[in-house]
């Protein structure tokens, strides 16, 4: 979680892209109950919303691919 000390620059702020669950389950190719079940995949909650950033996605597949 951010707070008002952290600083970041620009290009960090605008290369953060937000998925919903639905769209990450697109990106992961998986169901959403086994989206839930991976709780190593950081969330992003916004009032009642759970989103996932595309970031977050490529680091657990990265992971995933080189556990295999």
């Amino acid at each position: 979680m951010l707070t008002q000390n952290d600083k970041l620059d620009n290009s960090s702020i605008h290369d953060v892209e937000l998925l919903s669950r639905s769209e990450a389950c697109k990106f992961l190719h998986v169901s959403q109950s086994m989206l839930d079940t991976h709780l190593k995949i950081p969330k992003v909650r916004i009032g009642h919303k759970v989103l996932y950033t595309k970031k977050a996605l490529l680091i657990f597949l990265e992971e995933a691919q080189s556990n295999e």
